[in-house]
C-alpha cells in the first residue's frame, strides 16, 4: 500500500501532518493567523458592545453623575438658606447655587415647610431627576425623601 506523498502512518495506524501541509487545515500560517486575528477582534467586539449597553456610555453616566449631584449639593444650599431666613427658596441666585455645566436645575415649589425640585440634561431629554424635602411625595417622582430619583 502506497503512502500518500506528505502523511505519514503512524504506530498507531492514524495519519500524522507534516509542517509541509500548512499549519490549520492546510492553511498557511500568514492565512491561520489573519483568521485568528479577526476571530479575535470579532469576539473582542461582541463583549465591548455588550459592555456598552449596560449602564450607557461614559458620557451618559457622567450626565447622570451631574444631576445627582447638582440635586445633592442643592439640599446643602437650601439648608443654609433655611437656617439664615426660615423659609426655603426657589431663587437659585440667592441660594449661590450655580449647577454643572448642561445641567438645568429648577426648584418648582419653596415654601417654609419644604422644596420640590428636578434636574435635566439637554444631551438625555428623556432622563429627568428629582428630590424633594419635607413636602408630601404625591407631587413628586421622588421616593423617600431627600434622596434622588431618576426616571
Amino acid at each position: 500500500m502506497e503512502q500518500p506523498q506528505n502523511q505519514s502512518a503512524s504506530p498507531g495506524g492514524t495519519t500524522s501532518f507534516s509542517f509541509k501541509d500548512g499549519f490549520l487545515f492546510g492553511l498557511g500560517f500568514f492565512t491561520a493567523g489573519l483568521i485568528f486575528t479577526v476571530v479575535a477582534l470579532l469576539i473582542f467586539s461582541v463583549l465591548f458592545a455588550a459592555r456598552m449597553g449596560l449602564g450607557g456610555g461614559p458620557r451618559e453616566r457622567a450626565h447622570m453623575a451631574a444631576m445627582k449631584s447638582d440635586l445633592r449639593n442643592l439640599v446643602s444650599a437650601e439648608e443654609a438658606h433655611f437656617a439664615d431666613f426660615q423659609t426655603y427658596s426657589a431663587d437659585l441666585d440667592s441660594l449661590y447655587f450655580y449647577p454643572s455645566i448642561g445641567v438645568t436645575v429648577i426648584v418648582w415649589e419653596a415654601t417654609e415647610s419644604g422644596w420640590r425640585a428636578t434636574a435635566t440634561h439637554p444631551e438625555m431629554p428623556e432622563v429627568t431627576c428629582e428630590i424633594y424635602w419635607g413636602l408630601d411625595n404625591e407631587s413628586t417622582a421622588a421616593l423617600t425623601e431627600g434622596e434622588v430619583s431618576c426616571t
